[in-house]
């Protein structure tokens, strides 16, 4: 994890610096059908618990600690690192787009896209999507495939006018490197127990 953080991290700067405008100002010309790119991201809300009420699944990833903990004690360490992940990446991304405040392309017009009171860096849904599925896969190696729902949320989101392509990468940066961190303190967490 912590080498797809660093090539994501790198690929954030990489974007900033020479592929984000050019994008931004190429996709802007085209009809991209920014609703039916809304749209296909709206359905994959419902999978995680985000609609019909954004708190469904960190009731559930809470539930499933408590539960574990409880009743299921080899499944402890498991329901901790993904409820850590993403309770953890979904804070850091809340900061993060405050600190920024970075202009998404639909809200840009040229200039500076950084601190102008924006929500666009890192993309919250890659995050939400890519919480889950990066420490799901680190748990239960089969499970990679499902990195394809926040890869698919990435390119639903530049397609939709709503992101610059580092604030995707960005966002994977983000939670590849949370991942790497809760997983550390997991197993050291569980290891003394």
């Amino acid at each position: 994890m912590i080498r797809i953080a660093v090539i994501c991290a790198v690929l954030t700067v990489g974007c900033v610096a020479f592929i984000d405008e050019p994008l931004a100002r190429w996709l802007a010309t085209l009809d991209t059908h920014p609703h039916a790119w809304e749209q296909a991201v709206h359905v994959l809300e419902y999978a995680i618990g985000l609609e019909p009420w954004k708190w469904i699944g960190v009731v559930v990833l809470v539930a499933g600690v408590i539960g574990s903990l409880l009743w299921r004690r080899q499944a402890v360490a498991a329901w901790m690192l993904v409820a850590s992940s993403h309770l953890l990446a979904r804070n850091l991304m809340m900061w993060g787009k405050a600190l920024t405040g970075r202009l998404r392309p639909s809200e840009w017009h040229g200039g500076a896209t950084w601190f102008h009171g924006g929500s666009s860096f890192p993309s919250g849904h890659v995050v939400l999507f890519a919480s889950l599925a990066l420490p799901l896969a680190v748990l239960y190696p089969r499970l990679r495939v499902l990195v394809v729902v926040p890869i698919f949320a990435a390119v639903a989101r530049i397609m939709a006018h709503a992101h610059f392509a580092s604030d995707v990468a960005g966002a994977f940066a983000l939670c590849a490197a949370v991942t790497a961190l809760c997983t550390w303190a997991v197993r050291r967490a569980t290891s003394r127990a």
